[in-house]
C-alpha cells in the first residue's frame, strides 16, 4: 500500500516538474518555430521583392504599385526577361482596363488569369480551368479573353501558358491551337517550338528520334539494341545516360575514368513534362551543365543559357569535385578541392 502511494506521490511530482517545461517547448514551437516563414517573408523577401520589382523595366514603363499578385504575375516575369533578351515584340497596355497582352512574330499572346488546366470529363477530350475556384469552360474562357481585345486582332490570338499549369494533361489530350505552351515565363521562346504543342514523349525511343530532329545539339547520341537507353557523348570526358524510369525520367551524368570504367557523377529525375526541356537545356549549343560531385553524393545544380548560369567556371572554395561543362564547345572544366 505504502509502495503505491509512494508511486502515485512520485508520478505527481515529476508531472508537476514537467509540465511547465512541455508547456514552455509548445509555447516556443507555436509562437517562434511555425510563425518563422511569415517573418522571414514579411522582414526578409518582401523588402528584396519590392525593390527588386522597383527597379524593373516593368515598373518604370508601367508605374504599378508593387504587390505580390503582381510581382508573381506571368506579365511581369515575362516582360522582364522579354525586355532583358532584346525579344522583338510589341506589348500592349490598354488604358480603359489595364489588359495586357502582347505581339510577336505576327500572333498576339494573352497571359492566363487562372490556376490550371484539366480535363473536365473521362475521355479528357473537353477542356476546362480553374479561376480563383470557379470551374469555367477553356473554350469559354478564350472566347471572353478575345472579346476583352479592343480593337479586334486580325493576328491569330494565343493564350501563353505555362506547362506547370498542364500537369494534368497527357499525350492523348487533344490540344487547342490557341494554347501556346512555355517551359516558363521568364523563358519564353527559347526553347519552345509552336510545331511541338504539348509534347510529351511516350517513350526512350520516342525522346531519341526527337532529339535526331533538333539541329540545335551538341554532341553525338545513341540509342542501345532494346530501345530503352540513351547514351550522349556530349563532353570530352563526361557523358550523358537517359532513360524512362517508371514514373519519371532518370538523366545521369557519368565521368569516363578508363575505356572499361566509368563513374557516377550526378543524377536527377525530371518529369515526362520536363523531360524534353532538360535536354535542350543541357546540350543545347551555347548552354552550360553545372554539377558536384563529393564522396558522399553528387548533385546536380544547373543546366540552361550560360548568360543565365550564376555558377562561376572557376569556383573559389569548394568540397568534391566541381564540373562546368559548356556544350557549345564541348570542353569541360573540373575543379578539386
Amino acid at each position: 500500500m505504502r509502495s503505491t502511494l509512494k508511486k502515485t506521490v512520485l508520478s505527481i511530482f515529476v508531472g508537476i516538474l514537467i509540465t511547465p517545461f512541455v508547456v514552455l517547448v509548445s509555447a516556443i514551437f507555436f509562437l517562434i518555430v511555425l510563425p518563422i516563414g511569415g517573418i522571414h517573408r514579411l522582414l526578409v523577401w518582401l523588402p528584396k521583392a519590392k525593390k527588386e520589382y522597383l527597379c524593373s523595366a516593368y515598373y518604370e514603363k508601367f508605374k504599378i504599385r508593387f504587390s505580390e499578385r503582381v510581382f508573381h504575375s506571368p506579365a511581369y516575369r515575362f516582360y522582364e526577361s522579354a525586355t532583358r533578351r532584346g525579344l522583338p515584340m510589341t506589348y500592349v497596355k490598354q488604358e480603359q482596363d489595364d489588359f495586357e497582352y502582347f505581339i510577336y512574330k505576327e500572333a498576339v499572346y494573352l497571359f492566363p488569369e487562372f490556376n490550371f488546366i484539366f480535363a473536365a470529363d473521362d475521355d479528357g477530350t473537353v477542356l476546362a480551368v480553374n479561376r480563383d475556384d470557379e470551374e469555367i469552360s477553356l473554350d469559354k474562357y478564350y472566347v471572353e479573353q478575345l472579346a476583352r481585345l479592343d480593337p479586334p486582332s486580325a493576328h491569330p490570338v494565343k493564350l501563353l501558358v505555362s506547362k506547370q499549369m498542364a500537369e494534368w494533361l497527357t499525350h492523348d489530350t487533344p490540344i487547342p491551337e490557341y494554347l501556346f505552351f512555355v517551359t516558363s515565363y521568364e523563358d519564353a521562346f527559347i526553347n519552345e517550338d509552336p510545331s511541338q504543342g504539348l509534347w510529351i514523349p511516350q517513350s526512350t525511343s520516342d525522346l531519341y528520334h526527337s532529339m535526331l530532329q533538333n539541329g540545335t545539339l551538341c554532341g553525338a547520341f545513341s540509342l542501345d539494341e532494346d530501345g530503352k537507353v540513351i547514351t550522349w557523348d556530349l563532353y570530352e570526358s563526361v557523358f550523358i545516360r537517359i532513360y524512362a524510369d517508371e514514373n519519371d525520367w532518370y538523366v545521369g551524368a557519368f565521368e569516363k575514368c578508363s575505356e572499361e570504367k566509368e563513374r557516377e557523377i550526378a543524377h536527377w529525375h525530371p518529369t515526362p513534362m520536363q523531360i524534353y526541356d532538360t535536354v535542350l537545356d543541357i546540350g543545347k549549343r551555347g548552354n552550360v551543365l553545372v554539377l558536384k560531385h563529393s564522396r558522399a553524393s553528387g548533385a546536380f545544380l544547373y543546366a540552361g543559357s550560360k548568360e543565365a548560369c550564376r555558377y562561376s567556371p572557376t569556383p573559389k572554395s569548394l568540397f568534391g569535385k566541381y564540373y562546368y561543362l559548356e556544350a557549345k564547345t564541348k570542353e569541360s572544366t573540373t575543379h578539386n578541392d
